[in-house]
């Protein structure tokens, strides 16, 4: 995987793209360790996707806490890259299908919305730190950039993030939710109930 029409495809863990750390209800219900314990597995995955999206050969996959960092790290980098949020549990082979599709038709940026309208993942033929600066704000803010540059965007499905009470609940009782997702979120929902 990670080798587009436009180059190999590096990938970012991007921890500003995870949802704001003021809301407390994931922890209020769950518990600081059941909570703690899915943030890390959420970023374990996180770290997989990346890592098989960028392919063995590419560039790699990396962490960075700020886009600043991201694209320090990416000096030498000249082809693609996607930055993602490490709190959205449907990372999946489809989701990576769909980006290396974008990519390949050639598209300016790739979006991969929440649904609070925030974005997940967010990728470019070549390092932009203009377009990604616009990508840690609203999507309005990153549409506008896109459409006074002129170039196409790729919309991705929608995610929900992981990051409230709302949203454990939501996924517990998703289907669709990874397995070991799904046992943490029910394992610390049962633990709470019992109390």
């Amino acid at each position: 995987m990670g080798l587009t029409a436009s180059g190999r495809l590096a990938v970012v863990v991007l921890d500003t793209l995870a949802a704001s750390a003021d809301d407390d209800s994931l922890v209020l219900l769950l518990g600081a360790v059941a909570a703690g314990a899915l943030r890390t597995q959420l970023r374990r995955d996180a770290r997989r996707w990346a890592a098989a999206t960028a392919g063995a050969d590419g560039p790699g996959a990396f962490e960075a806490s700020s886009a600043a960092a991201a694209l320090t790290a990416l000096a030498a980098h000249t082809g693609p890259v996607a930055f993602i949020a490490p709190d959205v549990p449907g990372l999946d082979a489809a989701l990576m299908k769909a980006l290396l599709s974008d990519l390949d038709d050639g598209v300016g940026v790739a979006f991969g919305p929440t649904f609070d309208a925030s974005p997940y993942l967010v990728a470019t033929p070549t390092p932009d730190a203009e377009l990604l600066a616009l990508a840690a704000g609203h999507r309005d803010e990153l549409f506008a950039g896109v459409a006074a540059r002129g170039i196409a965007i790729g919309l991705l499905r929608s995610q929900r993030r992981l990051a409230s009470a709302a949203d454990a609940r939501a996924l517990a009782a998703d289907p669709a939710t990874p397995l070991e997702l799904g046992a943490l979120l029910a394992a610390g929902l049962d633990v709470r109930a019992r109390r």
